[in-house]
């Protein structure tokens, strides 16, 4: 098959390094010749890619159920409910976006950057006065894409024919990275849980 691919190759300097390497990025995007062009009337090609696509993730998002179903093809039975945290950027680019994840913290003990009071979500640093340490990175996908993805689960893979990619990827702020395909990773202290949910 005649398909379009794409190379990157980046190299990274240091600033200890820097008078004799230099950071780089090369791309390239070839089109392999093949016997044929490659064609998807049906659709069921694109599909099965987005599936297989979005499986690692849900299993980073605990949800092994739903991400063996998109990387098996297989249907999860309607009754059976999964348990969701909405989060919320707190980036003013990122207002009205919610997204369903979690964070992986920075150290082994696996500390909360977050207490809770009276209802109110409050940032606590275990130790407030140690600026070298970090709570942890938050991962997560855009809620309506998570939605899509149960639907999936429960329907079959033609659900993700009608999927839209993001026109909204710029957060305006470079410590958190915005994806078309609707995941998000960031530091956790740019996040807040604002509600749970079962679907």
């Amino acid at each position: 098959m005649s398909v379009k691919g794409y190379i990157v190759a980046m190299r990274w300097a240091i600033h200890t390094h820097s008078d004799k390497i230099f950071t780089k990025l090369s791309a390239e995007d070839p089109q392999t010749p093949g016997e044929r062009r490659f064609f998807d009337e049906s659709g069921a090609f694109s599909t099965a890619v987005r599936s297989l696509h979005y499986a690692p993730s849900l299993a980073k998002l605990r949800q092994p159920v739903l991400s063996a179903a998109l990387q098996t093809g297989t249907l999860v039975s309607p009754e059976l409910g999964f348990s969701i945290t909405i989060w919320e950027c707190l980036l003013p680019a990122m207002k009205g976006l919610r997204f369903i994840g979690g964070y992986f913290p920075s150290n082994h003990n696996g500390t909360l950057p977050y207490d809770f009071d009276n209802d109110k979500v409050i940032m606590k640093p275990k130790n407030p006065f140690r600026l070298d340490q970090t709570s942890g990175t938050f991962f997560g996908i855009e809620e309506q894409v998570f939605r899509r993805l149960v639907d999936t689960s429960r329907q079959g893979p033609e659900v993700l024919r009608e999927f839209r990619r993001s026109e909204r990827t710029t957060t305006g702020y470079s410590g958190v990275s915005y994806l078309p395909d609707g995941h998000i990773l960031g530091q956790i202290e740019l996040f807040r849980p604002v509600a749970t949910d079962i679907v």
